[in-house]
């Protein structure tokens, strides 16, 4: 059984005078999203040699949930561990940096708050059960 594991971007906010849903996030707004969170998990693989990503919006304002081998998630919470301690993104990799600013630039010019969970969970294939491995309730807003 392979392990999986996730990250969830949360995005908190308002559309005009309605709070932020997935009934009312922008397929651009989507796309943009789509295309940083690969650079944030895998900045220097290309799309044949990297593990399958799958995605998964909620409710919740709007949350994404990104699923991908246990590795990559251990690894991006590693690197999103150190961009909280240091509250910078500087020393990161350029196409992970870039990352990065996108989310805060969006955050910024669109009033909404972004924020990952520092945790990671196992997803076994098998099942749809979610184990923490890592608890921890702390939020990093990216803005």
């Amino acid at each position: 059984m392979e392990n999986k594991g996730y990250i969830e971007i949360h995005i908190e906010g308002l559309k005009g005078q309605m709070p932020l849903s997935p009934g009312n996030y922008d397929i651009s707004e989507l796309r943009g999203l789509l295309d940083r969170a690969e650079q944030l998990l895998f900045p220097a693989l290309e799309r044949k040699n990297r593990p399958v990503v799958s995605y998964e919006i909620k409710d919740g304002s709007v949350r994404h949930i990104f699923k991908t081998s246990l590795q990559a998630i251990i690894g991006f919470n590693a690197v999103l561990g150190l961009v909280a301690d240091k509250r910078a993104i500087d020393f990161l990799e350029y196409p992970t940096a870039k990352a990065f600013y996108a989310l805060q630039e969006t955050a910024r010019k669109k009033t909404t708050a972004s924020k990952f969970p520092l945790q990671y969970r196992v997803l076994p294939v098998s099942t749809s059960i979610r184990q923490p491995i890592i608890p921890c309730p702390t939020m990093m807003n990216i803005i």
